[in-house]
């Protein structure tokens, strides 16, 4: 037989939601619910409530977006973005906060971060939510800019616009090297002083063909270039006596670099027009053409103190001539010479 209420009764039964026993997720889980029996008439009813049952609770989805960032290539995939997290249930905090890297460490647009790492402190390892990490396209690294610098140099004139400093490259980062080491050079071949040095050539290997570098090359103009010290020296030269101090001798001239010519010969003379040995001989009157002047030759002129002019022999001859006697050898013709 079932029992009802009596017509009239003052009495009401009502129902508040059930009460899980625990709040964590979970399968066939007990929920008892909260029935109460209130009125005037109640104590004339004994309720018989039967209450409990089995539900569920699931995982509260949620997510966490990495966000847009920007960075000068470092070398790491390290991002200083901080992803967002979506709400956690009330009374729930994060344990450890989300971190996001870089697909990879190279530099370029629209590169994809990645979000992972959240840990919830929820009472129950974190099992209550089910985290989906959301990525962004929107990733830039930009080249790391840096300075390959000429250093100082001097030489000799050789001709050439090489120069044996080596420029100094401002550091890469760790995992990167330079496969091919710069150069650098004058800005041409003429002697003179603060001349620009410009550096050229680095080849970095950073596995992404160096395009997360910027390089900069930075000239200086502290370089020097002397002159190249050539001597001309004149030769032994004998003659005999001619008035002049003219010699038919040709001066021995140092090697010149590569493309420059003589265009005048040089000359050599005697010390001065008299007979004698042991006479120096000068040189002199050399011209360079070697597209500055000359300026690009420090012209040393040697002597030699081995010249010879010997005596010009002449003939004075005797002319036919008669006297009377006088007593003397004397004799008043003029001799020829």
């Amino acid at each position: 037989m079932e029992y009802g209420l009596v017509d009239g009764d003052d009495i009401t039964v009502s129902s508040q939601n059930g009460l899980f026993d625990s709040k964590n997720v979970g399968t066939d889980k007990l929920v008892t619910a909260d029935v109460s029996v209130t009125g005037i008439d109640a104590p004339n009813y004994l309720a018989n409530v039967t209450a409990d049952t089995t539900a569920d609770i699931t995982a509260l989805g949620i997510n966490v977006t990495a966000v847009a960032d920007s960075k000068v290539y470092d070398g790491t995939t390290v991002s200083a973005g901080v992803p967002v997290v979506d709400p956690l249930a009330d009374g729930d905090e994060a344990a450890t906060s989300p971190v996001q890297v870089f697909d990879d460490r190279n530099a370029g647009t629209g590169k994809t971060l990645s979000a992972s790492g959240l840990a919830i402190n929820d009472g129950n390892d974190g099992n209550n939510y089910a985290v989906s990490y959301v990525d962004v396209s929107t990733g830039e690294i930009t080249p790391l800019g840096i300075n390959v610098t000429a250093v100082t140099d001097s030489k000799v004139y050789d001709g050439s616009t090489s120069s044996d400093g080596e420029p100094v490259v401002d550091p890469l980062m760790a995992g990167d090297v330079v496969s091919t080491d710069p150069v650098q050079v004058f800005d041409n071949r003429n002697t003179g002083t603060g001349k620009t040095l410009s550096a050229s050539g680095l080849v970095i290997d950073d596995g992404n063909e160096a395009n997360n570098y910027s390089v900069n090359y930075v000239d200086v103009n502290t370089g020097v270039i002397t002159a190249l010290g050539i001597n001309v020296t004149a030769v032994t030269d004998s003659k005999v006596y001619d008035g002049t101090t003219g010699s038919a001798g040709e001066p021995v001239v140092d090697p010149l670099v590569n493309g420059d010519v003589v265009t005048t010969e040089p000359v050599q003379v005697f010390d001065n027009r008299n007979a004698g040995t042991g006479k120096t001989i000068s040189a002199n009157g050399l011209v360079i053409d070697d597209g500055n002047g000359g300026g690009n030759y420090d012209v040393s002129y040697v002597d030699v103190g081995t010249g010879q002019i010997s005596a010009l022999p002449i003939n004075v001859t005797a002319v036919t001539d008669s006297k009377l006697y006088d007593g003397t050898t004397g004799s008043a013709g003029e001799p020829v010479v």
